[in-house]
C-alpha cells in the first residue's frame, strides 16, 4: 500500500468514527482529566484519593469523571474506586508512541543532551582549575 492510499484508507477509517474519535480527544485535551488517566494507569484509585492526588475540588473531580467516563476511558470498578479501561490505557500508549516518534521528542532529547555534555565540560573544568 502506498503512503497516499495509507493515508486515504485513515481518513475514511477516522470520518467513520469522527463523533467517537471527537469524544475522546476532547475528553482527554484537559490537564487535569489527562492526570486522572495518568494517576489511574498505575492503580485504582477512590475518589477521595483521585482529589487530593489531582488537587481539585469534589465537584470538579466528579464533572470531570462524568466525561472521562462517557468516553469510555475510564469506569467505575465499585462504590467510589475508578480504573482506567484498556481502551483508556490503550490510547494513552498510542499518544505514548506518537510522541516519542515525533520531532518534538527528539528535539527534547538532543537539547537534554546537549545540555548535559554542556554540564560535564563545565564540571571537568573546573575540577581540573581545582
Amino acid at each position: 500500500m502506498t503512503d497516499k492510499q495509507s493515508s486515504i484508507t485513515l481518513q475514511e477509517n477516522l470520518v467513520v468514527a469522527f463523533n467517537e474519535v471527537v469524544l475522546v480527544v476532547k475528553a482527554m485535551e484537559n490537564p487535569n482529566r489527562f492526570k486522572i488517566l495518568l494517576a489511574l494507569l498505575v492503580e485504582s484509585l477512590t475518589f477521595q484519593a483521585l482529589s487530593e492526588k489531582i488537587d481539585i475540588g469534589r465537584t470538579a473531580l466528579a464533572n470531570h469523571l462524568a466525561i472521562l467516563r462517557k468516553a469510555l476511558l475510564i469506569e467505575k470498578i465499585h462504590h467510589g474506586s475508578y480504573d482506567i479501561t484498556p481502551d483508556g490505557r490503550n490510547y494513552l500508549q498510542a499518544i505514548n508512541t506518537a510522541y516519542q516518534q515525533s520531532t518534538l521528542y527528539l528535539q527534547k532529547q538532543k537539547d537534554f543532551l546537549e545540555q548535559k555534555q554542556s554540564i560535564e565540560t563545565f564540571l571537568q573544568r573546573s575540577r581540573s582549575e581545582d
